[in-house]
């Protein structure tokens, strides 16, 4: 296995991650109805072009604007973080995931920072000295926290577009499945029901500090939006939310998880041994999807 961080294994150049990297672009269909197109879910590869410019929106982590250089010679906008190995492979998967379940979220790339383009303290090093950051295309969409501070006074319709939304109860569902610990507000992109974006998935799988052992299929971990939306939305809401998440169990059963880690690359940048923990993790839990959004909905009548 090649590891992009110093002391690995092997050396990952851009070239490397051209050619080793770049996802399968096939379609892989099943009896359940879920069907996985490669060539528009996987992860993919890109180089940081100069000129990235920091920002704050309330974000933990170090955070870029700038222009990446896609694998066919495309520029694109995106959003660049400098994040740890552990949050760079969640964002990874989550975002893979994400895809292929069919809910919004920005196209990620597993991206190359040249030293001489940007200093950067925590994304991984390569063996030649470049890192590997976590980009996604910017999706030019205000979140939810950022119109809630510039207009307090809008609180109630936006939550009450929110859960307009159609596909809220399968991110209940998709937040139950992945562990995420952190859907707050600053990580729903929101310009209306129609204009959705989930991002930042650092702490999924139970946040950024998981180790081998850590990741329990039935155990039960903060859902966020249990806490902040769901005692703004009303019984009939929750039911109905509910019964989407139990759609999302079901319409999970049948996603092949190999396929998915291998087109996130997570399995070329971590050790055997926590892609163990993620595959069983990510099978294993299905079954229980619906039971922590039931949960997460305050509608345990149901469970």
């Amino acid at each position: 296995m090649l590891r992009p961080v110093r002391g690995g294994t092997g050396s990952l150049s851009f070239a490397n991650l051209l050619l080793t990297f770049l996802p399968l672009v096939h379609s892989a269909g099943d009896s359940n109805g879920w069907v996985m197109d490669e060539a528009k879910i996987g992860v993919g590869v890109a180089t940081l072009l100069a000129g990235a410019t920091p920002f704050n929106a309330g974000n933990v982590n170090e955070t870029y604007r700038g222009q990446i250089q896609l694998a066919g010679g495309e520029i694109a906008l995106a959003i660049v973080k400098d994040l740890s190995i552990r949050q760079l492979t969640n964002e990874l998967l989550a975002s893979t995931l994400a895809h292929a379940v069919g809910l919004p979220t920005p196209r990620a790339y597993l991206t190359v920072a040249r030293p001489s383009v940007i200093s950067l303290n925590q994304a991984p090093q390569m063996p030649d000295g470049n890192r590997l950051v976590f980009a996604s295309v910017d999706a030019k969409t205000p979140s939810l926290a950022f119109r809630y501070e510039q207009n307090p006074s809008l609180a109630p319709s936006l939550l009450a577009a929110l859960t307009a939304w159609e596909d809220l109860g399968r991110c209940y569902g998709f937040d139950s499945w992945t562990a995420n610990t952190d859907r707050h507000p600053g990580n729903l992109l929101f310009g209306g029901p129609k204009d959705v974006w989930l991002i930042d998935h650092g702490h999924a799988f139970t946040g950024p500090m998981w180790q081998v052992g850590d990741l329990r299929p039935t155990g039960g971990y903060d859902h966020r939006m249990g806490q902040w939306l769901t005692p703004h939305m009303g019984v009939d809401d929750r039911k109905a939310k509910a019964g989407e998440a139990a759609g999302f169990e079901a319409l999970i059963s049948g996603v092949d998880v190999e396929e998915l880690i291998q087109a996130s690359m997570v399995d070329k940048l971590l050790p055997s041994a926590e892609i163990d923990e993620l595959r069983n993790f990510l099978r294993d839990r299905r079954p229980y999807v619906s039971y922590y959004s039931n949960q997460a909905l305050d509608f345990r009548s149901l469970v």
